[in-house]
């Protein structure tokens, strides 16, 4: 007998190994059931059509919600989500989450239509269905974002670190408190503008077609989901322009057109809801912490503008607008501290060149023009834990979190530190937040 048998080593390898070959299939199925956990889900204006959307495709095959008139008006008082255009009630926010949802509501609409009963009753029944469908697409959605983000930094990283990125951005940020809770916008548009710069990188070390393709018909429906993200699409834009990657212009168009329709339509433009837009609206801020609260003065009486860039009187106004824009950033995730030192070492290292290194450049131009716009308008967290505008951001921010990487000690504690600290504030988000009435 083999000593490493008799000791047990080679039973402790084989696990060891099976852990290393599944341990993304491991980390998905942690987090989905991390994400369920709470046994919870927001209910937000903000997502509402979103949430009703999938059943009045599925059941009446339409994209109105004109048989949910009734059950808006009793359920809200404020129904300022839906709009009257051409004699019917739709969304006032942009229809793609509901599209990608529509897949996570098959399950519940098959079972309930092969029982005989009535998918939409309006009943306890069906607003329990509708809330648990709703928390099984964004947690999916919220789990896949993960996925392709660790397939992506692997293209950037050692597997290792990108392990451990994946992870930190699975459970220290906004993906787990804000995207994997309600059907906002934000979990689409984090898993669309990851799975395009995943197509991005693979396409530069593997260029082929369905890369181009992916770039093209992704970039719509992220930018047609949030049109705001177009900012963030702007290194995508980049390497179409420079690397002449002219497929991706006819997939765009073409992925986009319905949309680009259906805005033009019931809005007159193909921005859909928000450049109808006019003036400001005030929503009321639910923060999570004292503490973010007293730090974040701007979640008092917080306002989001859809148009225009706010009123600006004077040179202080402006400084206190960006002064809160990151104190919302790193109040709620400590660890996008360390994106700072990142930019710093990717700016110094010499290794990476070319097309890779103006990659690296036209997403850090991406952020620094995102934060010019929001730090310039007035801004809110709106109905949600946190700042809900840096969630889209965060994918882009964990790459240059990635580049902060170092072997000194210092660094691993503060990494570490911060991780365990970002890791709380989300826990309290998910765990305790939500038992708090508004």
């Amino acid at each position: 007998m083999k000593v490493d048998t008799y000791l047990g080593i080679g039973s402790l390898k084989l696990s060891l190994g099976f852990l290393n070959k599944y341990k993304l299939a491991i980390l998905a199925v942690f987090l989905f059931a991390l994400y369920f956990s709470n046994n919870s889900y927001v209910i937000s204006g903000d997502a509402i059509p979103t949430t009703l959307l999938p059943w009045a495709i599925l059941e009446e095959h339409t994209i109105v919600l004109d048989n949910f008139t009734g059950f808006i008006i009793t359920q809200w008082e404020n129904h300022y989500f839906v709009v009257l255009k051409q004699g019917h009630l739709i969304s006032f926010y942009p229809i793609v989450a509901a599209i990608l949802a529509l897949p996570f509501y098959l399950p519940a609409y098959i079972i309930i239509t092969l029982s005989g009963r009535p998918v939409v009753d309006f009943t306890d029944s069906f607003i329990f269905t509708t809330g648990y469908s709703m928390k099984f697409a964004a947690v999916t959605m919220a789990v896949l974002s993960v996925v392709v983000l660790y397939l992506l930094l692997k293209r950037l990283f050692d597997d290792k670190w990108a392990y451990i990125l994946a992870i930190v951005y699975g459970v220290c940020t906004s993906t787990w408190t804000i995207s994997s809770q309600s059907l906002w916008q934000h979990g689409p548009a984090q898993l669309l503008i990851i799975c395009c710069y995943f197509f991005i990188l693979r396409n530069i070390d593997r260029p082929g077609n369905t890369n181009v393709l992916g770039i093209g018909a992704i970039s719509a429906l992220a930018f047609f989901n949030r049109p705001t993200d177009g900012i963030l699409l702007i290194p995508a834009v980049f390497y179409v322009l420079k690397e002449k990657r002219w497929l991706a212009i006819p997939a765009f168009l073409i992925a986009g057109a319905p949309f680009m329709a259906y805005n033009q339509y019931y809005f007159g433009s193909v921005l859909g809801g928000y450049s109808n837009a006019v003036g400001t609206h005030i929503f009321s801020v639910m923060a999570a912490a004292p503490l973010a609260v007293q730090a974040t003065a701007v979640l008092t009486n917080a306002a989001y503008v859809t148009a225009g860039i706010g009123d600006i009187s004077y040179i202080g106004d402006i400084i206190k607008r960006y002064m809160d824009f990151f104190v919302l950033l790193l109040t709620f995730t400590p660890i996008a501290l360390l994106a700072i030192t990142g930019v710093i070492n990717l700016l110094k290292q010499k290794k990476l060149t070319g097309i890779r290194l103006d990659i690296q450049m036209a997403i850090l131009l991406s952020l620094l023009v995102y934060t010019l716009f929001f730090g310039l308008i007035n801004f809110g967290s709106g109905w949600g834990y946190g700042p809900r505008y840096w969630s889209d951001a965060m994918p882009l921010i964990m790459i240059f979190i990635g580049w902060s990487k170092s072997e000194s000690t210092l660094y691993k504690a503060a990494f570490a530190s911060l991780a365990l600290i970002s890791f709380a504030i989300q826990a309290y988000g998910a765990y305790i937040y939500l038992l708090i009435p508004a």
